[in-house]
């Protein structure tokens, strides 16, 4: 009885088995749910990259030399002065 658990082939086999025998009204159940979690994990990568990418394509038309910084109140120096 000691070898029977020896090689983990046997244990799959044993496991396979009774998830069959137990579970197998649900098995479709749990497919479909993991096929939905699939594809909304899938739409949700597609969305982060593609907001990545417009992010940085909006990074690069700024040009550095248009952006000012925002007005804190304090008075800046400039050539003029």
């Amino acid at each position: 009885m000691g070898r029977l658990f020896a090689e983990p082939w046997v244990i799959g086999t044993i496991i396979a088995v009774a998830v069959l025998l137990f579970a197998a009204p649900r098995l479709p159940v749990m497919a479909r749910n993991i096929g939905q979690s699939m594809r909304i994990f899938k739409s949700e990568v597609r969305e982060i990259k593609n907001e990545g990418a417009a992010m940085a394509a909006s990074a690069s038309l700024v040009n550095p030399e248009e952006v000012r910084p925002q007005a804190t109140g304090e008075t800046t120096r400039t050539e003029s002065d």
